[in-house]
């Protein structure tokens, strides 16, 4: 993996792990009764879902800094495609009410 290369997936998963802090802060801390119980354990998981995909993208770029290997950069995009068509789907889904991609979250009716 180049450097170039690295230094995206190193951004993207401070930038998804952060937005998975942000999201948990604010459900936690938001208005109480603005989210039914069972939203909020929605979201909860699709947080999960967030860090766990930012952690492997994290250890993807850190296994890359000593190989040469095309792998690895396959690797860190399937996590960065993963997190962004999951996890981020499944928040604003929940948070937002934006629709449009309901097929990607697993409990959306």
């Amino acid at each position: 993996m180049t450097v170039r290369a690295r230094d995206w997936s190193l951004c993207f998963a401070g930038i998804a792990g952060a937005i998975a802090v942000l999201v948990a802060a604010g459900t936690a801390h938001g208005p109480a009764g603005t989210l039914a119980p069972e939203d909020m354990a929605r979201i909860q998981t699709a947080v999960q879902y967030q860090i766990w995909h930012a952690l492997a993208l994290l250890g993807t770029a850190a296994f890359a800094l000593g190989t040469p290997s095309a792998l690895p950069r396959a690797a860190a995009l399937c996590f960065a495609l993963g997190s962004v068509l999951i996890a981020a789907a499944c928040i604003c889904w929940h948070i937002r009410a934006w629709h449009c991609l309901p097929g990607w979250c697993p409990w959306a009716a």
